[in-house]
């Protein structure tokens, strides 16, 4: 999602003039599908792919109707030109012929947004209410620690707060009872919140990106940008999340070990301005506040954030069905009579097939 989130911006920045002309329709909108093979899965109806044509994202003319392209847009095929009616024909369009198993992206081109489509997410749940993406223009010194802060607030918020939330419901297997999270909940925590930053920060930060190797390990997201001074300055995130299954002292372990993890990028890796320790707490007894961690974080100059999700609730076991008590319905005997007259209208109906 990061390569087309950087061809959005870098459209947005080449088509400015146009947009604030209003030359750019506010229902203007592109659909942007992955592939690993464009041009042999699709995802789409034969009916629209009769008519491929390779684009090229350097040209910035991408802006309407349908694309099918890997990942890193090293290859875009455009299948359909344009949505004449623009994004409610886009929104119906997938909710007709798109599975819930694919990933994609609606660019809404005049807006400065899209909305993403996770793999596994309910196609009529996602076209009610769509993870969105606005896209923002910060001034690189306008990027602090306390804006950082602020915005993992906002992403938890929308993203992680519930299990109907976002991101949290691609975590939780909720078919299961009780509920658990999928493995490695963390790589889920990191690809959103990435790609959350990425959208608000492409125009004013050198580098958003993830598991970045340093001199003191493995950071889960760095944000680079320039301060007022024009110097180059890094902000660390480190991401864990405690699981509902885990023991109290396995869980306390793990946050602890994020704050340590965080301290040792902050120490090791130069121009680091902050670090962040985000524990995001899926404990089904939120009982023990851990007070353990604000004292440790303070110590080692870690920004602790500890974030609670809502574990979902079990579910309760259907009631069996009742069944009607009383006498049963009351059964007549046929009477001699009744059976002659069905056994004559039996005779009366056979066919007989003579063999010579």
């Amino acid at each position: 999602m990061q390569a087309l989130l950087g061809y959005f911006n870098d459209w947005i920045e080449a088509n400015e003039k146009s947009i604030a002309a209003g030359r750019i329709h506010l229902n203007q909108a592109l659909l942007v599908m992955y592939s690993e093979s464009p041009r042999v899965d699709s995802g789409l109806p034969a009916s629209v792919c009769k008519h491929p044509v390779d684009v090229f994202p350097a040209s910035h003319t991408l802006c309407d109707g349908i694309a099918v392209a890997v990942e890193n847009l090293s290859e875009v095929v455009k299948m359909k030109t344009s949505f004449e009616g623009g994004a409610d024909e886009a929104f119906a369009f997938i909710k007709e012929h798109i599975g819930s198993d694919r990933t994609f992206a609606l660019l809404m081109m005049a807006q400065e947004r899209m909305f993403v489509h996770d793999a596994g997410v309910d196609i009529n749940e996602w076209a009610k209410e769509p993870r969105a993406i606005n896209l923002k223009r910060l001034s690189p010194a306008s990027i602090t620690p306390a804006l950082i802060d602020e915005q993992l607030n906002e992403f938890h918020i929308d993203a992680l707060a519930t299990h109907r939330c976002r991101t949290a419901r691609l975590m939780w297997n909720i078919t299961e009872q009780p509920s658990v999270l999928n493995p490695q909940p963390e790589l889920h925590v990191q690809s959103g919140l990435l790609t959350w930053f990425s959208g608000i920060y492409r125009y004013s930060v050198t580098f958003v990106d993830e598991e970045v190797t340093l001199a003191g390990g493995r950071v889960d997201i760095r944000i680079a940008r320039a301060n007022q001074a024009k110097r180059r300055v890094i902000t660390m995130i480190e991401l864990k999340v405690l699981k509902p299954d885990d023991s109290p002292t396995d869980n306390l372990k793990w946050a602890h070990k994020g704050i340590q993890q965080a301290h040792d990028y902050k120490t090791k890796t130069r121009d680091t301005d902050a670090a962040f320790a985000c524990i995001y707490d899926a404990r089904r007894d939120k009982g023990d506040p851990m007070p353990s961690l604000a004292p440790d974080a303070a110590e080692k100059g870690v920004l602790l954030k500890v974030l609670p999700m809502a574990v979902p609730k079990a579910k309760k076991p259907r009631k069996p069905k009742s069944v009607p008590s009383g006498p049963g319905p009351s059964v007549v005997a046929p009477t001699s009579t009744a059976l002659a007259s069905v056994a004559t209208k039996t005779v009366a109906r056979k066919t007989v097939i003579t063999v010579k």
